[in-house]
């Protein structure tokens, strides 16, 4: 089973969205910022994209949005498959005027995901494939006239991401809930400043990073579980002498560690 593949929604959303926000020097940016969020992001998951608030300075290039939830696809039961309290957003001013947006950094702390396993699926790999599909229809879609903006005209690249800190839950049929503990993920330099990425590369990449963190946590967590239950079916079958031969050579392995 794969878990947990999936933070395109989030890029779609912050990035690119936080990149458009660049052509419009209203009093209501942020709220016009929100609405392009939830509206975009969405679309590009399949499912329900909510935002609570958007602070946005262009003149610093700094920005905080917060609460942000990234609801389940049809089928599944948690209450949510993303919850983003905080999230820092930094661009580069002068980079709006140019070929390519430059994100200086991206920074999630404390996020919340739930993986529900449904049959050979997860929650997350259904909204991985919605993004997925999105992606390739944007490939296919005619070119923009000139002088229409729109977010795949956009290209992009990001200095820093930091996503660290994550609380994660596993959902399985068999097994039920279990937290399990992600690895911090950090990676720099994601496109060039040259000729950039779209928004949907830039997804794709920093969800590549994302996606190896949970299945690794996950993979460990199955692997304990599975090695446990051998264990337990083991020593059912010993009689009390082997049974203590056995605690012996435990308690050798421990004194080593």
């Amino acid at each position: 089973m794969s878990a947990g593949k999936t933070i395109g929604g989030l890029i779609l959303g912050l990035v690119a969205v936080v990149a458009i926000g660049g052509y419009f020097f209203l009093s209501n940016l942020d709220g016009i910022i929100k609405d392009l969020v939830e509206e975009i992001g969405s679309e590009v998951t399949g499912t329900k994209v909510s935002l609570n608030s958007v602070e946005l300075d262009l003149t610093t290039g700094r920005g905080k949005l917060k609460g942000l939830t990234i609801a389940n696809p049809a089928g599944y039961d948690s209450d949510y498959a993303f919850k983003l309290q905080n999230i820092s957003v930094g661009i580069t001013p002068a980079s709006l005027s140019g070929p390519v947006v430059v994100i200086s950094e991206v920074k999630i702390v404390g996020a919340k995901l739930i993986a529900e396993q449904k049959g050979e699926k997860t929650n997350l790999t259904d909204i991985l494939d919605n993004i997925k599909k999105s992606s390739k229809q944007g490939d296919t879609e005619p070119e923009t006239p000139a002088g229409d903006e729109s977010s795949s005209d956009i290209r992009l690249m990001m200095e820093k991401f930091v996503f660290i800190k994550t609380e994660a839950t596993l959902v399985t049929e068999k097994n039920g809930e279990k937290s399990i503990k992600i690895p911090d993920v950090r990676r720099k330099n994601i496109g060039d400043k040259k000729t950039g990425l779209s928004p949907e590369q830039l997804a794709e990449e920093v969800l590549g990073t994302v996606v190896k963190a949970v299945e690794k946590a996950v993979g460990q967590y199955l692997a304990e579980l599975a090695g446990a239950a051998v264990e337990k079916k083991l020593t059912e079958k010993l009689g009390a002498e082997d049974k203590s031969k056995l605690d012996g050579i435990k308690s050798m392995f421990k004194k080593d560690e």
